[in-house]
């Protein structure tokens, strides 16, 4: 995230996939005000992206990237907040998972953080595909 001296924060989505940024453009628009744009979606691959300038960084499918490039280029000392699901479904068309978090202690494991503020597990009991839902907040 960008400071913006006269508004506060500044919010950046990147996307390898157009489709998504589209999408993120349009759920966007109603935050958007006259003088002052805090979203900005871009076109970018996360595994390359440099991200010393941003404080804050949100991932919430971490099980959708095909490596975990993109984390470790977040610099250390730096908030982030990820979340993942258990289902192992590699692949499929629907769930799009090509980096499965199966347990609590895998998604610890991939995602190794020096202070965690927030860690919570979220069980979705669907007759098909019941999973659990991971979430960590806490600095890199």
């Amino acid at each position: 995230m960008i400071r913006n001296p006269h508004m506060g924060l500044k919010i950046m989505g990147i996307d390898i996939d157009s489709e998504a940024i589209a999408i993120a453009d349009k759920l966007t628009e109603a935050w958007r005000f006259e003088e002052f744009n805090p979203f900005k979606n871009q076109l970018a691959d996360a595994n390359t992206y440099n991200f010393d300038q941003y404080d804050v960084f949100i991932n919430c499918s971490v099980e959708h990237m095909d490596s975990n490039e993109w984390f470790d280029r977040i610099p250390s000392g730096k908030l982030v907040c990820l979340q993942s699901m258990s289902l192992d479904i590699v692949n499929d068309p629907i769930y799009k998972i090509k980096n499965p978090n199966t347990t609590l202690e895998t998604f610890l494991d991939k995602f190794k953080l020096s202070e965690v503020k927030f860690l919570g597990t979220k069980e979705f009991d669907y007759e098909v595909n019941p999973y659990s839902r991971y979430c960590v907040i806490g600095y890199k």
